[in-house]
């Protein structure tokens, strides 16, 4: 159980508390005498699309609104209508009192949505997510009561400490973009579709139990043929003998030579390889801006080439 990996996508985006903050923000909308046509033209007004996404006005269309129910749109559409709505609230709702708990609760959840964007690109920034977790659920509460607090509320408040345990985020919009393109070219040549996905899935799953995949791909193993690099050894501290791969494989992520990895805020390395030990292995990375080979070993401690 320790292993399992909550994704913030589904807990968020997806069937999840986005959809149905914003279910719960159409019905407080629509009791104060608004429909939805009211939302469309403020869109309509000056609101485009970063290239390679939807343009707003699909994600507001009126199909996807249903009273007392959640959103009807999927996790673009979802990404796409909460800034949306945010904005909304500050330029046409900022005055209307019933709607004021509503908009503060959706603000916050806004809040937590814009935080785990900031986490793909720095996983420190996750130790900002569970104070803006816990506004969000008292001002959801206040807005709507606790009756309508589902459990993925709970969920999602494990995300900071999964964030802190592995060091990175991840959530499945990638994975799931490159289902739908699947799914967009493959289905105009398949007639039953949703049989193939589902028959494709099961047999990828049933291939993912079956074969154990060996523990060293989590814990730590060389990537390549180990060979002998004198020249390199010597410039990191290393006995002429000490043998090098191309990479190291470790929590089931190859890093291979070329490489270029985020180590934090304004620092980043570009691997040249692994170097082998008895009880260790750690990969061989040149520090951009700096002239220093170093080694960083896998527990995540470092040693420049003129240690002692």
């Amino acid at each position: 159980m320790d292993s399992l990996y909550l994704d913030a996508m589904h807990q968020y985006q997806s069937g999840g508390m986005v959809g149905q903050e914003i279910g719960c923000w159409y019905t407080r909308f629509v009791d104060c005498g608004y429909s939805v046509s009211m939302l469309q033209q403020w869109v309509h007004i000056g609101w485009s699309a970063a290239h390679g996404h939807q343009p707003p006005s699909l994600a507001a269309n009126e199909k996807l609104f249903r009273y007392e129910q959640d959103y009807r749109g999927d996790a673009s559409a979802c990404s796409t209508m909460l800034p949306l709505l945010w904005a909304f609230c500050i330029e046409v709702l900022r005055d209307v009192e019933p709607m004021a708990t509503a908009c503060t609760s959706l603000a916050s959840l806004y809040d937590v949505v814009r935080c785990l964007q900031r986490c793909k690109i720095d996983v420190a920034n996750g130790a900002h997510l569970l104070p803006l977790q816990r506004k969000h659920m008292m001002s959801f509460q206040e807005a709507y009561g606790a009756s309508h607090t589902r459990p993925k509320a709970h969920y999602a408040l494990h995300l900071s400490a999964q964030m802190q345990r592995w060091q990175r985020h991840i959530d499945c919009h990638v994975g799931e973009r490159k289902h739908r393109l699947f799914k967009r070219y493959v289905g105009p040549k398949i007639p039953k579709l949703e049989g193939y996905a589902k028959s494709v899935l099961l047999h990828l799953t049933d291939i993912e139990l079956s074969n154990q995949e060996p523990k060293e791909r989590w814990t730590g193993q060389v990537v390549g043929v180990l060979r002998e690099q004198p020249e390199t050894a010597q410039k990191v501290g290393l006995p002429k003998s000490a043998l090098f791969a191309t990479g190291v494989e470790i929590g089931c992520v190859e890093f291979a030579r070329g490489t270029f990895l985020r180590i934090s805020k304004y620092s980043c390395v570009e691997v040249h390889g692994c170097v082998a030990g008895e009880k260790k292995n750690c990969w061989c990375n040149h520090s951009i801006g700096t002239v220093h080979p170093t080694l960083v070993f896998l527990s995540g401690k470092k040693k420049m080439a003129n240690w002692p």
